[in-house]
């Protein structure tokens, strides 16, 4: 099973290497360039537990070094490719919704609101803990991983519904990358039952999570390789809502100026008083001819 695991971690290096190799071939990666960056991450958590794997094989290293060598570069590369895995997903429904600025505009507003909560229930939920530092941090992770998880499966769920509303097609690089992200994430949430459920087949658990990064990166290829369809123009009904949504969107996003319907007392008596002066004036002058 070891050498089973390390052939599917020498596949998915060579899977991400050629992904990386077809979005710089394509000049994909300035319009993803998050989801080149989590790519890249990717590899060097790879390669480190290659390395690590070797340097043990060679005796270069001890057990007990080598094992504190992976956990400490795989736990880093972690945290790493989560935060990229959020810009990601802020990439992609930007993208998404381009057609539509209002409705961009307060979904932006709410994904940053709900990382920010999901960041400060990640940190909250380490208080009042008596574990030891590297247990907090391995808290917090899971606890990052799992609104991660919960935002990229609401994503994919989101596009799966309105693709065709949004021009979009399920052949569309947005949708792909967003549904290999969904497989993975899907795979992430139940990995931890199926660890406390089955504690001795944690080898046979993590082939399965190998074997599904390996799907997703090569669904991502095909996705990448083929011509994408080109986007529909967004026309709706004259009277659906998503328009009246979309335009109110906008005035809350660009208020209008604003006109003055009523003045206060003192202003009108000012007014007034500048009306009476000035008739005044004009019945004491003379017209001269």
């Amino acid at each position: 099973m070891h050498s089973g695991l390390i052939v599917s971690t020498v596949v998915q290096v060579v899977l991400l290497v050629a992904l990386l190799c077809v979005l710089r071939g394509k000049s994909l990666h300035r319009t993803f360039p998050a989801f080149q960056a989590y790519l890249w991450v990717t590899v060097f958590a790879a390669v480190s537990y290659l390395v690590t794997k070797g340097m043990f094989f060679f005796s270069i290293l001890s057990y007990r070094t080598a094992q504190i060598t992976f956990f400490y570069s795989y736990l880093i590369c972690y945290l790493v490719a989560s935060l990229f895995i959020f810009r990601v997903v802020y990439d992609l429904y930007l993208q998404a919704t381009s057609a539509l600025p209002g409705i961009q505009h307060l979904g932006a507003v709410a994904f940053r609101w709900s990382v920010a909560v999901s960041g400060i229930m990640a940190v909250a939920a380490i208080f009042g803990s008596h574990a030891s530092s590297v247990q907090l941090i391995v808290m917090v992770g899971t606890q990052i991983e799992r609104c991660e998880c919960i935002l990229v499966l609401c994503l994919v769920t989101f596009f799966a519904f309105t693709a065709q509303s949004l021009g979009m097609s399920y052949g569309s690089r947005v949708f792909g990358i967003s549904f290999g992200l969904a497989m993975i994430s899907t795979y992430q949430l139940v990995e931890i039952a199926l660890f406390l459920r089955f504690p001795a087949q944690g080898m046979l658990i993590n082939f399965i999570g190998e074997f599904v990064q390996i799907s997703a990166i090569s669904l991502w290829i095909v996705y990448f390789v083929k011509a994408e369809p080109q986007r529909r123009l967004v026309t709706v009904e004259s009277t659906s809502p998503l328009i009246r949504w979309n335009e109110i969107a906008q005035l809350l996003n660009n208020p209008t100026g604003q006109v003055v319907v009523s003045q206060p007392d003192a202003f009108m008596s000012e007014v007034h008083a500048v009306i009476e002066k000035a008739k005044q004036r004009g019945a004491g002058m003379s017209i001269v001819r």
